[in-house]
């Protein structure tokens, strides 16, 4: 196309712009009824080809008048809400919007932030408000469209006002963004993917998937909620902060209904990102937690050992942390150095990939894979080794996070965390770790990355701190064959604070990083402090198993 055709085209785009919206604008001057003003909506962008005219007009345009324009068809949209036809009409705004904030043409400012928040709040109360039209939207393309344009519009004004979005603009967005998450149904929510027909592991990487749709809708709504709360801190208001500590309980009893774990790059990231979000909201508590600290602790137990292999556990990992460094290079050399305690041998990259199908294998054909809690080491196969491409520093970094999260916990709600030690706290056999008894404790022994095991001895101090000197006093021991189908309390406080002995004694003796050893003699200090020995053996706290 010529330079004169092509200006002969941008020009008659700009007349098509400027002569509807002008139509538009006389007529809204005019009292109509919201089914005329609907009509006048639909006429302007649902004809065959007109979003395409407007979106080439926008270019050429001054950019205040299209956004004077674009302001003024989202007032007129929000106030025809009552109509039945007004879902068909946001699909078609929003696209509208979306495509032309794409190419930039739009400005950005207190005025035109505040009614796009209140035309987007009001498109997704439309379309997902109502249960059975929510089910529809949500599980078609059209609406997945749809959902994906809100979250474009929304991250461009992230980026672009970001600095100058106030306290009250930023509680609003949350809440959006909190909506959009509590209106999802529980099997669309990516963490419950593994057995859907909506989740397939191997699209996480396609960017048109719609695995890989609702995993970025999630994870820029998890960084955006975080975002807000560490902008505002203590600011945030009590209503914001009970409706994000909902909506988190929400998504975390989905992982704890699922009892597994999906495990990737994008979808440990999205954990990570998941649990830090939780973490500000946990840590900056503006009422009581105790209703949902059983909920969280269900899950966030199900991170100890995420992304480790079922076999790396078979001495602690302070055999093999006496010269650590913490370069990747280190860490890397760490896993062969298991891998051989295993008598696996070690196979380079290239084979590994062709043994990915292998029946030995935990891993799918697709790459990724479900990491489910095991009962016993005897239910993994022995043969089954290392694999490299597994993201282990992401998969760590998601640990820590729900490590820190359970110390929140304790700090936020101490006397609910106490009554709910041994989902935390070892109370047998605690240098014979299983997966199906991971805890804070197993981390601190056999975790092979030092930011996971510092995490560890923090939240142990943290724990053991406080009121549980009183708490621990009724503690006793009995012998399991004694102690029957049921364990009380006070038997259960027992065994974890032999369990707790036998870890940290070993852990004085054997660890090789200098830098730990301060905080486990702390940690060691407060068992001390806190154990009733006049009720318990003391040849049981010593006698350490070394096999």
């Amino acid at each position: 196309m010529s330079s004169t055709d092509s200006g002969t085209g941008s020009n008659r785009s700009i007349r098509s712009w400027r002569s509807s919206f002008l139509t538009l604008r006389d007529e809204a001057l005019m009292p109509h009824p919201p089914i005329v003003v609907l009509c006048l909506l639909r006429d302007l962008i649902a004809p065959p080809h007109s979003l395409d005219v407007l979106v080439s007009a926008a270019p050429h345009l001054p950019y205040h008048e299209v956004t004077s324009d674009l302001m003024l068809v989202m007032e007129l949209v929000s106030s025809v809400l009552d109509c039945p036809e007004v879902n068909d009409i946001f699909v078609h705004v929003s696209r509208l919007i979306h495509n032309i904030i794409s190419k930039g043409c739009f400005e950005v400012n207190a005025s035109s932030f505040a009614i796009t928040l209140d035309f987007l709040n009001n498109m997704v109360t439309c379309l997902l408000g109502e249960v059975d039209a929510r089910e529809v939207f949500l599980r078609d393309l059209i609406g997945m469209q749809s959902l994906v344009e809100i979250m474009g519009i929304l991250r461009f004004f992230v980026k672009v006002y970001e600095r100058k979005i106030s306290s009250l603009e930023r509680t609003r967005l949350a809440k959006l963004l909190l909506d959009i998450i509590s209106l999802f149904p529980a099997d669309l929510l990516m963490l419950s993917h593994s057995d859907s027909t909506y989740w397939n592991p191997s699209d996480v990487g396609n960017k048109n998937s719609k695995s890989h749709i609702l995993l970025d809708i999630q994870l820029f709504t998890f960084v955006t909620i975080s975002d807000t709360f560490t902008k505002m801190g203590s600011t945030i208001s009590e209503d914001i902060w009970k409706y994000a500590l909902d909506v988190m309980r929400k998504v975390m009893d989905i992982i704890a209904f699922k009892n597994s774990l999906l495990e990737g790059h994008a979808i440990s990231r999205f954990y990570t990102v998941l649990l830090h979000c939780l973490h500000l909201v946990l840590s900056n508590p503006k009422g009581s937690i105790s209703e949902h600290v059983a909920g969280f602790l269900a899950a966030l137990q199900m991170f100890f050992m995420y992304g480790l292999p079922c076999r790396s556990f078979l001495r602690p990992a302070i055999s093999n942390l006496k010269n650590e460094k913490s370069s990747s290079s280190s860490l890397k050399s760490e896993l062969i150095n298991t891998t051989k305690i295993m008598d696996v041998p070690y196979r380079p990259p290239h084979l590994r990939k062709k043994e990915k199908c292998s029946s030995h294998s935990p891993i799918s054909q697709d790459g990724a894979f479900i990491s489910g809690f095991t009962s016993s080491d005897s239910e993994q196969s022995d043969s089954d080794g290392f694999s490299y491409d597994k993201d282990y520093f992401r998969s760590s970094k998601a640990r820590v996070a729900a490590i820190i999260c359970i110390q929140d916990i304790c700090k936020a709600d101490p006397k609910s965390l106490a009554s709910l030690w041994t989902m935390v706290l070892p109370t047998s056999e605690v240098l014979q770790p299983r997966k199906s008894q991971a805890t804070v404790m197993t981390t601190l022994l056999f975790d092979h990355v030092m930011k996971a095991r510092i995490a560890s001895v923090s939240t142990l101090i943290s724990i053991l701190d406080g009121h549980s000197s009183v708490f621990l006093q009724v503690a006793e021991y009995k012998e399991s064959a004694k102690c029957g189908s049921f364990t009380t309390l006070s038997s259960s406080l027992g065994q974890i604070l032999m369990q707790l002995h036998r870890g940290l004694l070993y852990l004085v003796q054997y660890e090789g990083n200098s830098g730990l050893l301060p905080s486990l003699f702390k940690v060691l200090t407060l068992v001390v402090s806190v154990t009733p020995y006049v009720l318990l053996p003391y040849q049981n706290f010593i006698n350490i198993d070394r096999s």
